[in-house]
């Protein structure tokens, strides 16, 4: 099969056209966030790790039981949602150092996600830090329904 100049020409005009498109949709969603107040990572060697990444379900156990409460976001690496929410995630754990925030990674810790039956990502479970019985859960990338139940579960551990 042979391509003519003329193809070839297509073909690249749409390749330009579909990358402008993607650099546009870029910028659009930096803007949007910035006005949400989301910081913006300039490289991922910038961006600040989080400071309790779980490896297996003794790992958490040992969290779940301490004193403070917990928040637990199960999430996966290729999940869009996941790395939407995931700046959201950081900023409440800077706020909210009297609470213990994890992360689980479900692509290596199906034992934890069989134990807790998370099927979507992402999902944050809420723990009191009395037991390792969840108090709430919220399935999705919502920024204000996380906040608001961080917020809750803080309300909740200091009636303990």
């Amino acid at each position: 099969m042979c391509i003519t100049l003329e193809q070839k020409f297509q073909i690249s005009s749409l390749q330009v056209k579909f990358q402008a498109r993607r650099y546009k949709t870029m910028l659009a969603r930096t803007a949007l966030n910035s006005l949400r107040g989301i910081p913006r990572a300039a490289s991922r060697s910038q961006a600040r790790p989080f400071s309790i990444m779980i490896s297996d379900i003794d790992d958490l156990q040992k969290h779940l039981k301490g004193p403070k409460p917990v928040v637990v976001d199960f999430f996966a690496t290729w999940c869009g949602p996941c790395k939407h929410i995931s700046p959201v995630f950081e900023q409440l754990e800077e706020k909210n150092k009297d609470m213990t925030f994890l992360k689980v990674d479900v692509d290596n810790n199906h034992d934890i996600v069989e134990q807790f039956g998370v099927s979507s990502m992402p999902t944050f479970l809420f723990f009191n830090g009395k037991d390792s019985k969840p108090v709430d859960t919220l399935v999705g990338a919502s920024d204000k329904q996380l906040e608001s139940k961080v917020a809750n579960l803080k309300v909740l551990a200091s009636k303990k």
